[in-house]
């Protein structure tokens, strides 16, 4: 159904459509993308782990991830801001306003991503050092030559989540997953090539990632500049005009600084949890690529809701910006009990467990943190609903308060409580995880109920 639909139908459906009805079939590709780009991730573990018996590999993998995440948060803060600001525009039928808007945020993206990549080279050893990686030489020397690699591709990273933002807002949710498989695909087909024939291991795997995405960069821009049924790139609007960038900047700022604590506040995680040794550092990483799998369903519906708000906003129909919250949140919920259902059972867990690691420890903390997943699930789905009304609302701040109280304000100081005080051991990280999930959807539901964010920011 969604193949043949054009834009403008999209965009009905966003406006006047049943929201159940809409808000599944456009997030089925959302979640098809998401499912896609954990493939990948767990593609990478898969071959990762054929080349070692003791899980240093995987680990390394698991531990620089932040690190990574936390350069490429500036992108994804472009990506909220232009997925407000352009859902706002389309919502009421200002199709020129986000054609000059986007070409503004494309070229701003441009420059930051340059920008990100020196920074990101110069600081990577320093920051593996802070997190103490030094003290396990081999994770060191991996996680760093993984960084390296990948930070090639940071300015490719911020272009692209540019081009999904632009189709997003606009309904279309279709096309960002074309070329997300297509590079997916590829990269499923250079990691074996890559990792095992070339044997290049860990290095090889972002060798796989980075020329993946060069691959797909010619036909994604080819898409953004000349198909006009949606909102498209202007050359002659291409030159930064101040004015709009810093409107964009004051939305961009808060979700990229929130982005930027949070990816920080999990490499201070991270050091904990290598803390109880690689076994525990591999555990969480192979739980939280089966927990992307499970968390799929609300985070494609939570990125519907972001344009559903968006729009209805823009089109200052507020009561069914309302209603698309409530709906979505029915969704999620039962969504996410399936995924209860699903990874609690100690047999499936094993099985699952047993493709990605198979040292004797690293299975039996696998086991433990995924159970502490399973119960944590509903609490998870609710927040991603709350981030999806304050994205499509333009209300970074509220994001970045979420983020950081949950992080930071809670988290953290329990896990240092946990380890101090208890005798739980590495589990203290997976209770202090379910309290802190807990707690933002209070405040979540505070800052919805309380909050101002039914108003147009453009």
């Amino acid at each position: 159904m969604i193949l043949r639909m054009s834009n403008e139908e999209k965009r009905g459906i966003v406006l006047t459509g049943n929201l159940y009805k809409g808000l599944l079939i456009l997030s089925i590709p959302i979640v098809i993308n998401n499912l896609m780009q954990t493939l990948y991730n767990l593609a990478d573990t898969f071959w990762i782990s054929k080349i070692s018996d003791v899980d240093t590999e995987v680990a390394a993998l698991s531990n620089v991830w932040p690190v990574l995440m936390l350069f490429i948060a500036f992108g994804s803060g472009l990506q909220i801001a232009g997925m407000a600001m352009l859902s706002q525009h389309i919502g009421a039928n200002e199709k020129d306003k986000a054609n000059k808007l986007a070409s503004q945020i494309f070229m701003f993206a441009l420059f930051v991503g340059i920008f990100m990549t020196i920074l990101a080279f110069t600081l990577a050893p320093f920051i593996l050092n802070i997190m103490q990686i030094d003290r396990y030489p081999e994770i060191y020397r991996l996680g760093l030559s993984y960084l390296k690699i990948m930070f090639l591709g940071t300015t490719l990273d911020f272009l692209l989540l540019i081009f999904t933002s632009m189709r997003q807002a606009y309904g279309d949710t279709l096309t960002p997953v074309i070329f997300t498989g297509t590079s997916v695909i590829l990269n499923v087909i250079l990691d074996p090539l890559f990792i095992i024939v070339f044997k290049l291991g860990v290095p090889g795997v972002a060798y796989a990632t980075v020329l993946a995405k060069v691959i797909v960069l010619p036909f994604w821009l080819y898409k953004a500049f000349f198909d006009k049924s949606s909102v498209h790139l202007l050359i002659k609007e291409i030159k930064l005009k101040w004015v709009m960038v810093k409107k964009i900047f004051n939305i961009m700022i808060p979700a990229s600084i929130g982005g930027t604590f949070n990816s920080l506040g999990f490499i201070v995680l991270n050091a904990f949890i290598l803390s109880y040794g690689e076994s525990t550092m591999a555990a969480f990483g192979v739980g939280n690529r089966i927990n992307n799998v499970i968390m799929m369903p609300a985070l494609g519906i939570g990125s519907s809701l972001a344009f559903y708000i968006g729009q209805n906003i823009g089109n200052k129909n507020y009561e069914r910006a309302k209603q698309s919250f409530y709906s979505s949140l029915k969704l999620t919920l039962i969504a996410m009990v399936l995924g209860m259902a699903f990874i609690l059972p100690y047999p499936i867990r094993l099985g699952v467990v047993k493709i990605f690691v198979s040292k004797e420890e690293t299975i039996q903390l696998s086991m433990t943190y995924l159970m502490f997943i399973g119960f944590a699930t509903p609490f998870m789905g609710i927040y991603q609903n709350f981030t999806g009304v304050f994205i499509g609302a333009g209300k970074s701040v509220y994001t970045f308060i979420m983020s950081m109280i949950r992080l930071w304000g809670i988290r953290i100081p329990l896990i240092l409580i946990f380890k101090n005080y208890t005798n739980f051991g590495s589990s203290g990280i997976w209770y202090a995880m379910i309290f802190s999930n807990f707690i933002v959807c209070v405040l979540g539901f505070w800052l919805y109920k309380f909050g101002n964010w039914q108003r147009r920011i453009v």
